[in-house]
């Protein structure tokens, strides 16, 4: 009498599940991989972004330093970066972030004068969706020393466009 050592497919159906299952692994491993790597980009845009607004706040600041004159700045309104004091409205408006007549970019002559506006100090910062930008809003207050009080706003993007972030602070001028 014949035998036979038939398995019926066996070891075929179970080397195909086998192959999913490592297949299935395979394709969490590939998309685990990406988002990772795409966290790591956005946090790396986000912070490049907020160097920006940084660097911009400081040439803001280094403003304050020299004589700057408000005067003939409507109090809701923003010219080449300085701020009437009602023109907070005007500062958190995304279009004003973009208009060269409202806020001053790093590398703007026009609006980055030093030393009693006799030399412009500009910077283009390269690897960036647009130029830091920073305006100063001039609180018209003093304090008991005599010191007046200003809120420096201050945008920065990253090498994307939407990366951007905006920062604001206080700043007292004696």
């Amino acid at each position: 009498m014949y035998e036979s050592n038939r398995q019926d497919g066996f070891v075929l159906i179970t080397s195909i599940i086998f192959l999913i299952a490592i297949t299935i692994a395979v394709v969490y491993a590939v998309k685990s991989a990406t988002s990772v790597e795409r966290s790591a980009g956005n946090y790396r845009a986000r912070a490049q972004a907020f160097q920006m607004a940084q660097l911009a706040l400081q040439r803001a600041q280094a403003q304050l330093v020299d004589d700057i004159s408000f005067s003939g700045i409507p109090l809701d309104q923003c010219q080449k970066g300085l701020c009437g004091k009602n023109a907070y409205a005007t500062l958190i408006s995304n279009g004003t972030w973009t208009d060269d007549n409202k806020t001053c970019h790093i590398n703007n002559a026009t609006c980055n004068k030093v030393n009693s506006a006799n030399t412009s100090q500009t910077l283009a910062i390269s690897g960036v969706a647009a130029q830091p930008r920073w305006a100063l809003r001039d609180l018209n207050q003093q304090d008991a020393d005599g010191c007046t009080l200003y809120e420096v706003w201050a945008a920065g993007t990253g090498a994307e466009a939407n990366s951007s972030v905006l920062i604001r602070s206080l700043v007292k001028a004696c």
